[in-house]
């Protein structure tokens, strides 16, 4: 009589436990990467440098990051266009809960978040009276000013992290600032490009 096979569905991984354990290692992975992104600016911004010193490393490890690569793919550059772009860039360091820039102010610039993360705010126009941070139909309110009136509020419209680019906006369509920009969590450090740098390169 025959013997049975064994049963391999024993050993395997369900397809919900193997997209569990691939975004558990691509996470891994991602943030691996941000850390080593840290230590290299970190570098250059003890030593005051304004710019990347070692663009073809930053790149390299930004290449890890998805939001990276989709950003790439999306504006189909290549990694020499990229890395030229890098090379152009300047640095802006922003401590938490300071802003980048302010809605309706001029658009000059686009960045790229090398660490840290970045919020973005519209004022609240809404006739509600808060004292305190709280989520209203899944937006934050902010008050700026404890002892401020509404228009001193803020609602978040969304967030951006590291290998993320913003700012793009107000420069394809010279108008100004739609949102405001706040580095939170943590202070943040973005590489900043001129209207010059972003039209030769990204506005494609």
């Amino acid at each position: 009589m025959p013997t049975q096979e064994p049963k391999r569905q024993l050993f395997k991984l369900s397809k919900n436990r193997k997209t569990k354990l691939m975004k558990k290692t691509l996470l891994s992975i991602s943030k691996t990467h941000e850390d080593m992104l840290k230590s290299i600016i970190q570098v250059d911004i003890n030593q005051e440098r304004t710019h990347i010193s070692n663009p073809e490393k930053v790149l390299f490890i930004l290449n890890y990051l998805p939001s990276f690569r989709d950003f790439l793919t999306l504006n189909n550059l290549t990694q020499k266009s990229m890395l030229e772009a890098l090379s152009e860039g300047t640095y802006v360091t922003v401590k938490k809960d300071d802003y980048v820039f302010y809605q309706d102010s001029a658009s000059d610039c686009y960045y790229l978040i090398l660490s840290g993360t970045i919020s973005f705010r519209v004022r609240n126009f809404l006739n509600i009276k808060r004292t305190n941070t709280k989520k209203i139909s899944n937006q934050k309110i902010f008050l700026k000013d404890n002892n401020a009136d509404d228009s001193a509020t803020e609602i978040e419209r969304g967030v951006c992290h590291e290998g993320q680019f913003f700012g793009e906006w107000g420069l394809i369509f010279d108008i100004p600032r739609t949102t405001s920009a706040v580095s939170v969590n943590s202070d943040s450090v973005l590489l900043s490009f001129n209207k010059k740098t972003f039209d030769k390169y990204f506005s494609r």
